[in-house]
């Protein structure tokens, strides 16, 4: 089918579902947006089927009805895409307008050539078991979407002759054409007038013919016989045939007989020279009379050459007329050619077509329509393409964005992302941490560098994950809190920087800290004072540029304990104060720590002499062993200390 059907399930969707259901839609179906929504480009009827089933699945609605509300659509669709005149003057009632389908179908194979549409047919007599009801006969090649015809009906009744219609399946059966199979669906339907609202227009449908001058009161008249001879008629309607009803051919058009097989038959018959192609139906009498007021169109040969790529072989278009007095039918057609390319290619000229036969405007015509219609595929690829990049785009715009954002703050992320100017802000307090591998320089000499920055890699790895899923932003290990101003510096390469007295003191309680020791400032120790925090009191000491300061270890709270380092030994006082809900277990290996000891003692036992084994990273050059406080123990403190501080309100 073609991609002007994907579009209008697009639409469909879009409208009355939205987005988040259509890309739900395109995410099952592995339809891709851009690929597959070309207006003139023929799909495989597997995918378009794929596509209506997935709207089914995900939607929830039973697949009939979705066919049904597609059908609806389908004919709004068209009225709000350009077919609205067409359509509107099709038929002066809704009989008249099924009836003309197949023509308006033969219209649009012109420009839609690979279309393979349906074939509609109503019967003259009423339905035979409801009264005031119609039959109407759908032929496709395409079985089990007979429910989309009830969606078109009833849009049909609603939007151009203003009429309820109710239809109904009677019954589907299997019928053969041409050696091929289509579905037979029988529908029974009924129409009523819409009640008129208030203001509301009138119908646009079931005009009465107009009349002037009481033509309708003329006298017909007939002469007694006819002045065209045979000869003069086979060349005036050179593509005419005449036959009985057991298909034997009576007469022929002048190019009939030079482009068939027509003078080699000693008793030639309508299926010897012709294979029917459209409506879709066997090549009988009985269906010819069935299908009387529907154009036919049939290609020279037999049904087994149907299928063969010939571009030399005769196509003609036209309408069986019964001819009462003397029982025969007559095919009165024109050639049906679709461009000069294809006059061409059959040997013929425009000469060849009658002065009278509109095919010679047609022709030229759609040459042009051709023309357009090259353009108008580019476009579509030009847009399909475009679709593509811009998805691209946005995919790789979203990974700059969630770096930019990794890298500085969600809000000034945003404002760099806008162009627009940082404003430098002041924080009253903030919580800020330095942290330092100790020996550092010895281990970077003894190692290679490629496992120092393995080493490096897997420890800010670490940190990373813990930092995203606690929501803190760049915690670095000595820890002071205070105000500080912040704003972003430079242009080319902005860097958002933090700037007050605080940043360094940080620092300083990191350079004046124990390896494997979390060191607080007293302001950090008061400001975790509402939280079930254990600290080890260190007392005074002398920092630089500082001078005399009161400083703290963090050494756990009520449910884990952080291990301390042999370097520890201090007499010193604990307290504790308040518990957080989610907490991070430490290392299981780590053993349980004692517990502290009285405010009143004035000395502490170092609360572990080793770390354990496991919580060691080793190096296979040198096999040298390097504590992974920092990136295992510690950082489990540390985030959690940053979870309290974001509980803290501004004060």
């Amino acid at each position: 089918m073609y991609g002007q059907i994907h579009m209008c399930a697009r639409s469909l969707v879009l409208e009355k579902f939205g987005e988040e259901a259509w890309n739900k839609i395109l995410e099952k179906s592995g339809a891709d947006d851009a690929e597959h929504f070309m207006t003139f480009h023929c799909y495989k009827d597997s995918l378009t089927i794929s596509l209506i089933v997935t709207i089914s699945e995900v939607l929830g609605v039973p697949l009939p009805t979705v066919l049904e509300i597609f059908g609806e659509y389908f004919f709004t669709y068209c009225l709000q895409t350009g077919y609205d005149k067409m359509l509107m003057t099709l038929g002066d009632n809704i009989e008249t307008f099924i009836q003309n389908l197949d023509s308006l179908h033969a219209l649009l194979s012109v420009t839609y050539v690979s279309m393979d549409a349906p074939s509609f047919r109503l019967t003259c007599e009423p339905d035979p078991d409801v009264s005031g009801a119609i039959r109407l006969h759908y032929y496709s090649s395409r079985a089990g979407l007979y429910p989309i015809v009830v969606g078109v009906l009833k849009a049909v009744g609603r939007h151009i002759y203003d009429l309820d219609v109710k239809a109904e399946v009677v019954e589907i059966n299997k019928a053969e054409a041409a050696q091929e199979t289509y579905e037979h669906v029988t529908f029974r339907f009924f129409t009523k007038t819409r009640k008129q609202e208030t203001g509301a227009k009138s119908p646009t449908s079931a005009k009465p013919a107009i009349s002037a001058g009481g033509a309708t009161d003329i006298s017909l008249t007939y002469p007694p016989s006819t002045i065209v001879g045979a000869k003069d008629f086979c060349n005036i309607f050179p593509f005419h045939v005449a036959f009985n009803k057991n298909l034997e051919l009576v007469q022929c058009g002048a190019k009939v007989q030079t482009m068939t097989n027509f003078s080699t038959l000693k008793h030639p018959r309508l299926d010897d020279i012709f294979t029917l192609l459209y409506p879709k139906m066997p090549l009988t009498f009985d269906h010819i009379q069935r299908f009387i007021n529907s154009a036919k169109k049939v290609v020279d040969g037999s049904d087994e050459l149907k299928h063969k790529v010939d571009t030399n072989r005769l196509v003609l278009k036209g309408q069986m007329v019964w001819l009462e007095e003397n029982n025969y039918m007559v095919y009165i057609a024109s050639l049906r050619v679709s461009s000069l390319t294809e006059l061409q290619e059959r040997g013929l000229y425009l000469s060849d077509i009658p002065v009278y036969d509109v095919t010679r405007e047609l022709v030229l015509l759609n040459q042009q329509r051709i023309a357009e219609i090259d353009i108008a595929k580019k476009l579509d690829q030009t847009m399909a393409e475009l679709k593509r990049t811009s998805s691209a785009l946005e995919r790789e715009k979203a990974k700059t964005e969630m770096l930019l954002s990794q890298m500085l703050p969600p809000k000034i992320a945003m404002q760099l992302r806008d162009g627009k100017k940082v404003q430098a802000e002041k924080f009253r307090q903030v919580t800020i941490l330095f942290s330092d591998i100790v020996t550092f320089t010895n281990i970077a000499a003894a190692v290679q560098p490629t496992d120092i920055v393995s080493m490096l890699d897997e420890m800010y790895s670490r940190f990373d994950k813990l930092t995203t899923l606690h929501d803190v932003y760049k915690i670095r290990i000595g820890i002071h809190t205070g105000s500080v101003v912040a704003g972003v510096v430079g242009q080319k390469m902005p860097r958002y920087c933090l700037f007050g007295d605080t940043v360094n003191t940080a620092s300083r309680m990191e350079s004046n800290g124990i390896p494997a020791c979390i060191h607080c400032s007293e302001t950090t120790y008061r400001a975790l004072q509402t939280h079930d925090y254990r600290f080890v009191d260190r007392g005074q000491i002398i920092v630089k540029g500082k001078g005399s300061m009161h400083t703290y270890f963090l050494i756990g709270n009520a449910t884990k304990s952080i291990p301390l380092s042999e370097d520890f030994n201090s007499t010193t006082n604990f307290s504790s104060v308040a518990t957080i809900e989610g907490m991070m277990s430490l290392n299981s290996a780590v053993p349980t720590p004692s517990p502290p000891v009285p405010a009143s003692t004035t000395s502490v036992q170092p609360l572990m002499t080793k770390l354990p084994e496991d919580n060691c990273m080793t190096f296979p050059d040198k096999k040298t062993k390097m504590h992974k406080t920092i990136a295992g123990i510690l950082l489990h403190g540390l985030v959690d200390i940053g979870q309290s501080f974001r509980n803290i309100p501004e004060k």
